[in-house]
């Protein structure tokens, strides 16, 4: 039995796109007689509302100390330790989690993988780029130089993490998704605009931030509006740092709150609904780790608008995205295009990307990759192909 604990920062919603993602590839992690895995993580309000969603994983929320903007967690180290682990996969940087791994190594020899999920790309370096240069030179170099193996979610990111400097290997191995194969359920949304219900749509959904490109996205349907197209935009998610506050002046100042609609954050069958009935969904975001809502999705058939920045460029050359710079022309160019495409044409485009995440991105696939880097870092097999030996 190999005993494997994740650590990692938010086990709540409040964590944004990573807390899924830990969530399901523990859970298929999970599904092996031969693994055993335990998760540790900081506790925050949403923590007991959330908690179902790890099923019957064994999670630890431990209790921050001030300032709680650091990530200290007293007895975190202590957790790792009575879980006598015999590999730690960090997720996350900038806390000092990083520090309790590092030093659980440094005292037992503990071996760990370290998955940055993005925070290493440069767009993410230059936002708050003093308090993330004070970390990096008090712990997080030590966390990455001495970890077992890096992962990066693509080709991209691993090419970002050399340029830092770091020679040790590096896993390629992007997030995944679970797919249905039902793809009828088009209930009505329960607090959509009416809008929704009588003109087409396309969707915007993640965490508000100013990397997701946002602004120059309303400016752009400010000029589709401007052309004459009937279409809406439904932007959905969480706010981060008061930012939605902008996003609705910028909606308010350009006469855009008949056709763009700010619905809040959505989860669960809510989520999945827009996901059935959205005409189509678009990320014009600056900077991205792997993207776990373009992999929705696709996995709903949903076809895509959105950026290189986003790191799954396979999908522009078979045809299963169409692609954008973040900018307002660029943006309204390709929704330009996209709008006057026939549903049969949207469709096809929809269809490749759920073709491509069959392939490519099931958690089944993902967490078999993950399992193959363990054993070979704990001696039990050879070096994976997906691992890059610099």
């Amino acid at each position: 039995m190999i005993k494997v604990t994740f650590v990692t920062h938010s086990l709540s919603r409040l964590g944004g796109g990573i807390v899924p993602v830990v969530q399901s590839l523990a859970n298929e992690l999970s599904q092996s007689q031969s693994l055993e895995v335990s998760i540790h993580g900081f506790h925050d309000p949403l923590i007991e509302q959330d908690r179902p969603g790890w099923g019957r994983l064994p999670i630890t929320a431990h209790r921050l100390s001030w300032p709680e903007s650091i990530g200290k967690a007293p007895n975190l180290a202590n957790g790792i330790a009575n879980d006598s682990p015999d590999l730690i996969h960090s997720h996350g940087l900038w806390k000092l989690s990083s520090a309790d791994v590092f030093r659980r190594h440094l005292s037992t020899g503990t071996p760990y993988v370290v998955s940055p999920h993005g925070m290493l790309e440069e767009w993410a370096l230059k936002n708050s780029k003093w308090k993330k240069r004070l970390a990096y030179l008090m712990f997080e170099k030590q966390h990455l130089a001495n970890a077992s193996c890096l992962h990066a979610l693509c080709k991209a990111e691993a090419e970002s993490i050399r340029r830092l400097g770091f020679s040790g290997p590096i896993c390629i191995i992007p997030n995944g998704v679970y797919i249905s194969s039902d793809l009828h359920n088009t209930k009505p949304l329960s607090e959509s605009p009416p809008s929704v219900d009588r003109r087409p749509y396309i969707l915007f959904l993640g965490r508000l931030h100013r990397k997701k490109g946002l602004i120059p996205l309303i400016q752009a349907w400010k000029k589709l509006v401007d052309s004459g197209q009937r279409w809406d935009l439904i932007v959905a998610g969480w706010d981060d740092g008061g930012f939605e506050s902008e996003i609705q002046r910028r909606i308010s100042s350009l006469g855009l709150s008949d056709s763009v609609h700010l619905v809040g954050a959505v989860f669960g069958e809510e989520k999945q609904r827009m996901y059935l009935q959205a005409d189509g969904f678009i990320l014009p975001s600056y900077s991205e780790g792997l993207p776990m809502t373009v992999l929705e999705a696709w996995s709903n058939k949903v076809p895509v608008l959105m950026t290189e920045e986003c790191n799954l460029g396979q999908a522009f050359g078979l045809g299963a995205a169409l692609q954008l710079d973040a900018n307002v022309d660029s943006i309204y160019q390709t929704l330009s295009h996209f709008v006057r495409l026939t549903e049969f044409q949207r469709n096809e485009i929809g269809d490749r990307g759920r073709l491509l995440v069959e392939q490519e991105f099931q958690w089944p696939i993902v967490a078999s990759k993950f399992r193959q880097v363990y054993d070979w870092i704990l001696g039990r097999s050879t070096c994976p192909q997906h691992v890059e030996i610099y």
